[in-house]
């Protein structure tokens, strides 16, 4: 099933002004290649008729395993910088 047909499932079944999230990874992972960046790009034009919100979220987890281990507060701290965050969390409205 491609991006593209689960995208028109969704907002096909979603109810009359539904609201979806859909968090999903902005880059894609070089050690499995199962895991493929979706950019917020795509994420529009897989639901162009829907309103989106965008956040990014989530310190990539390479840095944040690095820093907890030197102090959990760092997580926190290095959170802070968006460019640092590898996943986006979508908050998409259908019309209506």
């Amino acid at each position: 099933m491609t991006l593209r047909t689960i995208g028109r499932c969704a907002t096909r079944m979603s109810p009359r002004s539904g609201i979806r999230a859909h968090r999903a990874p902005r880059f894609g992972n070089p050690s499995n290649p199962d895991v493929r960046g979706v950019p917020v790009r795509r994420i529009r034009q897989l639901f162009p008729d829907a309103r989106l919100r965008v956040w990014p979220v989530t310190l990539a987890p390479p840095i944040a395993r690095r820093v907890v281990r030197i102090h959990p507060a760092l997580y926190g701290v290095l959170n802070l910088t968006p460019l640092l965050r590898s996943h986006v969390l979508c908050w998409a409205q259908k019309p209506g």
